[in-house]
């Protein structure tokens, strides 16, 4: 954006960023209860109270940037929680889920502007980077390389770059979770856990021989009530083998867009497919097996 080249230049002051960033504190700008964003995608909300925050370090003297500055990083922080789960699920599709990373540019600003250091003191942002990275499939041989799980409205690709790029954030707060991003995702001592669990909100994640390219497997269940960009995708499963994909949830492309239940792995119950939020029943991981209910 605009905004984000400017920060390339050693000063700027100008009038229009600050009525920029009085219309986007204005409460009669923002619909919704509490003047938050919530009549379309959460990304919305994001690409709106982040230009108060980055106007307010763009002009540091004037009167008013530090009101803006605690007003971003409040906003960035609820944006967090809001959007996602205890554990790091996030509330929207594996695609979606990549306006993390424009939180996590927020977080910078407002660690680099001196207000608080988010990766040291929001250990939500941890546990979301940490879901990203464990959301990656095994190398697809179609892509030749690890991809975001096909759920909800994701098309294909990955957040390896976007990952590593967030180890320099963690370096001095958490050094073996810096590594682990520089690294993923690659097979080393310490190499970050991709192994089976739960994610609250989104259902579970199952896989065998993590980083073992020849025999890893691994499987996701759709059930919970994350929106996942309002699919009809509620207990649609993606599984790999042997490395390879078997069992495909084709998810909900942008090019062709068939806005329709049937391209998402959905079980069958006598001929009819289940609208309801699936509930969690337990879960159980051993050497042997993982079962999710």
């Amino acid at each position: 954006s605009r905004l984000d080249r400017m920060f390339e230049h050693d000063e700027v002051y100008s009038p229009g960023l600050a009525a920029l960033a009085y219309i986007f504190m204005d409460p009669n700008y923002w619909p919704g209860p509490d003047y938050r964003w919530r009549i379309n995608n959460p990304n919305f909300h994001t690409d709106m109270y982040n230009i108060p925050l980055k106007v307010g370090a763009l002009m540091p003297d004037h009167p008013h940037a530090k009101r803006w500055l605690k007003w971003g990083r409040d906003e960035t922080h609820g944006d967090l929680m809001r959007n996602s789960y205890p554990g790091g699920a996030w509330q929207e599709s594996l695609s979606y889920s990549g306006y993390v990373f424009h939180m996590v540019d927020n977080a910078r600003i407002v660690r680099d502007s001196g207000l608080v250091d988010p990766f040291a003191e929001w250990p939500r942002m941890k546990e979301v980077l940490t879901y990203l990275a464990a959301m990656h499939t095994p190398v697809d041989p179609r892509y030749g390389s690890r991809q975001k799980a096909p759920i909800g409205d994701t098309s294909p690709g990955n957040y390896i770059e976007e990952l590593r790029e967030c180890a320099t954030d963690y370096r001095g707060v958490d050094d073996r979770f810096a590594e682990q991003l520089a690294r993923f995702p690659d097979s080393w001592e310490h190499a970050l856990d991709l192994g089976s669990r739960e994610f609250f909100g989104f259902g579970a994640m199952m896989r065998g021989s993590q980083y073992d390219a020849r025999h890893e497997s691994f499987l996701t269940v759709k059930a919970g009530p994350a929106r996942n960009h309002y699919q009809g995708d509620e207990l649609s499963f993606y599984f790999a083998s042997l490395g390879t994909p078997l069992a495909i949830d084709y998810a909900c492309h942008y090019s062709p867009r068939p806005w329709h239940a049937a391209m998402h792995n959905r079980p069958d119950m006598t001929d009819k497919r289940p609208v309801a939020i699936a509930v969690r029943r337990a879960m159980k991981t051993s050497d042997a097996a993982d079962v999710f209910v």
